[in-house]
């Protein structure tokens, strides 16, 4: 079921350890290099959460300065406009900025009384910087914010058959943070350390009643990889934590 299936970015649980806690549709694609699909025993990697598989959203690296812009508008009057821009610092660094906003108007398309196309307004921003000195060091680090409301249920004047509107609205606002980063050392040791947090919380309304709840999860991990003769070895550790 989907709920085992994660959705990791660049190696790190970004968007939470539940693969049903965030929708592919909330991630611009504007700055994807390539995405992977991970299945069979290797998803165990990624956690109980991932006994299904996991999806690696893995982001573009830039090579020059880069400026895009993609405007989209669709036949229901959505509308989306994204930027991408990528620049290089010196020739050991660079970072890229993605921003994006995104609107879709509420939609009665049948005229029963009921909004097919809930409304919305997103607003997306992630930073990203990346450093390689060609000598063993890479490091990696991002944040990301996500704010967006939805509104659904009844369509203005319609109501219930007991003559009652239904207002359906969620209010979600995202915040995540994570580093990725390897060392050579001693001759042929490698060191790395990932870690990640994202909080996600949703405001939720459903008729009259309202729902308040927080995602929070935490990641770390560091481990040792060497060579000894003919045999490898790694020792590390991990840790995940997710609340609610």
């Amino acid at each position: 079921r989907g709920r085992y299936s994660q959705l990791v970015a660049d190696g790190l649980p970004l968007y939470g350890a539940q693969g049903d806690s965030f929708s592919l549709l909330q991630v611009p694609p504007l700055d994807l290099g390539q995405v992977e699909i991970i299945k069979g025993a290797a998803s165990a990697l990624y956690g109980a959460s991932a006994l299904g598989g996991a999806i690696n959203l893995v982001s573009r690296r830039p090579t020059e300065a880069e400026r895009e812009l993609l405007v989209n508008r669709t036949s229901q009057s959505g509308l989306d406009v994204t930027s991408w821009l990528a620049h290089p610092i010196g020739t050991t660094a660079s970072w890229t900025l993605l921003g994006g906003y995104h609107r879709q108007p509420r939609s009665d398309l049948d005229d029963d009384g009921w909004l097919d196309l809930p409304a919305f307004d997103r607003v997306v921003l992630r930073p990203r910087a990346f450093v390689d000195d060609g000598k063993g060091k890479t490091l990696f680090g991002t944040i990301g914010v996500m704010a967006e409301d939805r509104r659904g249920g009844t369509a203005r004047g319609a109501a219930l058959s007991n003559g009652q509107p239904f207002p359906e609205e969620l209010k979600s606002r995202h915040a995540d943070g994570g580093f990725v980063g390897r060392w050579l050392v001693q001759g042929n040791r490698v060191l790395a350390v990932r870690g990640s947090f994202m909080r996600r919380s949703q405001d939720r309304l459903f008729g009259t009643t309202r729902e308040f709840g927080v995602r929070r999860t935490w990641f770390g991990e560091a481990s040792m990889q060497g060579a000894t003769g003919r045999h490898t070895w790694v020792a590390g550790a991990a840790f995940q934590q997710e609340g609610f």
